[in-house]
């Protein structure tokens, strides 16, 4: 049996407490719970390509939980065992897969050349009960991003090409079309000559929207999406503290409201998007405990979970249809460990996951959805 790393809590942590135990205080040594372009050999890589396809597809029970991760084609394939594989293996490809647990079944989502000179990789991302693919152009920070039906592998949708400076992520998915931000070009004395606007791409449109000029005020901080919400996080260092303030941003202006929540941290620290919630994680570099926050769009933080007797690696939240997925790795025997949480009850259940699924790609794991 696992080793637990969380323990059932009763209380609502406030932001008060937040605070207090992020800011170092007493640690715990338990877990706290609380509610409150590319080189394509190309088929298209959103389509589902089983390995055998006399396979009679599985019934899967309705409010079953999908599991999508991205894994190398040589890295752990001669490792998974899962009853029901449904995926051409290739030694030259990532591949995004999805795992269902309770019916053993593992297939294919989408796929890129992952041969160095390709400079290509593959993500999903989960939004509002879909699934997006997002294929990365390394050398040109061009990103396809398609959205999918996570109960079939049906393409529903798709962007317009979006590109961004980051190579991987700089864009956010807000309902039904991408926020971005362009890469500011400068010349040589620094000076900048083009670029920085704040760009919308709506679903199935072929070109994108300028909303907001770079001089304009409202253009700051970095966008982040609840569902259909939109807030942005701007960031400040005085000394050794990084302050973080978090504004409401209207989703058609882009125009930027108050400021829902504020906080400072001399750790590092990672947002994730959730459905109806930012989330957030704080290291304690002293103890290596892990504390998780969610954030709605009212403002009141509160407390998820506090991982502790452990250093969490490659760790990622996640949230959908009520739950809260928490993944990540660590040296024990017993690693990975995926905790899924009702947000409503604060309940846990571990959920028993085959080792080899577990994702060490960048952006590679922890992304879920609750199948209709």
């Amino acid at each position: 049996m696992k080793k637990r790393y969380w323990t059932a809590g009763l209380c609502l942590m406030v932001l008060m407490l937040l605070v207090s135990a992020c800011g170092g205080g007493g640690s715990s040594t338990s877990a706290t719970v609380a509610t409150g372009n590319p080189e394509t050999s190309t088929a298209n890589p959103t389509t589902v390509s089983p390995t055998t396809a006399a396979k009679p597809t599985p019934t899967i029970p309705p409010g079953s939980l999908a599991l999508f991760a991205v894994l190398s084609g040589s890295s752990q394939s001669d490792f998974l065992r899962v009853d029901d594989i449904r995926v051409n293996w290739d030694t030259t490809h990532f591949k995004l897969l999805r795992y269902i647990p309770g019916v053993q079944m593992l297939d294919e989502f989408g796929w890129t050349s992952s041969k160095s000179y390709s400079r290509s990789y593959i993500y999903g991302i989960t939004a509002g009960g879909w699934l997006y693919v997002v294929k990365c152009f390394l050398d040109s920070g061009r990103k396809d991003i398609s959205r999918l039906d996570p109960a079939t592998g049906k393409t529903v949708a798709s962007f317009g090409p979006v590109t961004t400076a980051d190579m991987y992520e700089g864009f956010t998915i807000c309902g039904d079309k991408v926020i971005y931000r362009t890469e500011v070009n400068k010349d040589l004395l620094g000076r900048r000559t083009s670029g920085g606007n704040v760009m919308v791409m709506k679903i199935g449109a072929s070109s994108p929207v300028k909303v907001l000029d770079y001089y304009d005020d409202n253009n700051r901080g970095h966008y982040y999406s609840m569902g259909n919400n939109l807030v942005s996080i701007v960031t400040s260092l005085e000394g050794t503290n990084k302050y973080y303030d978090i504004y409401r941003v209207d989703p058609e202006s882009l125009a930027l409201g108050d400021v829902i929540y504020s906080f400072s941290s001399k750790n590092y620290v990672t947002f994730f998007e959730g459905d109806t919630a930012l989330y957030w994680t704080e290291t304690d570099t002293a103890t290596g405990n892990i504390y998780v926050v969610r954030l709605p769009i009212d403002g009141n933080a509160v407390y998820c979970l506090e991982i502790s007797d452990t250093i969490p690696q490659n760790l990622a939240i996640d949230e959908s249809d009520g739950k809260l997925l928490v993944s990540f790795q660590d040296e024990t025997p017993e690693s990975p460990f995926y905790y899924l949480q009702d947000i409503a009850s604060g309940d846990i259940t571990e959920v028993d996951v085959e080792p080899a699924f577990f994702s060490k790609s960048k952006l590679g794991n922890g992304q879920f959805v609750i199948l209709d």
